[in-house]
């Protein structure tokens, strides 16, 4: 099982994503920014409007053939064709 890897969303004044729009369903929305940084590990939240930080998990709803499956046509982030993404950060609540 691999270990979890610590990810970054932060929202600021410049980095390689563009946010188009913000559109909350349930409860406050974000800040309104104009770029997107994408960061694993720990980050400096120096002039981020706002950041999220996350963790990848174990695969636990998934057998080890379905999950092969999976990897061998998962696609890497950061390749050029990949052009446009969607951002939904979930809260967890203690229910």
């Amino acid at each position: 099982m691999a270990r979890p890897v610590l990810v970054s969303f932060q929202a600021g004044p410049s980095g390689p994503w563009v946010i188009e729009r913000l559109e909350p369903v349930i409860g406050e929305t974000l800040a309104v920014a104009p770029s997107l940084t994408v960061t694993q590990g720990q980050v400096d939240t120096g002039s981020a409007v706002w950041t999220l930080q996350g963790a990848t998990s174990n695969e636990r709803y998934v057998e080890r053939p379905e999950r092969h499956r999976l990897t061998e046509v998962q696609q890497p982030l950061g390749r050029p064709e990949a052009t446009c993404a969607a951002l939904i950060p979930i809260r967890k609540s203690e229910a």
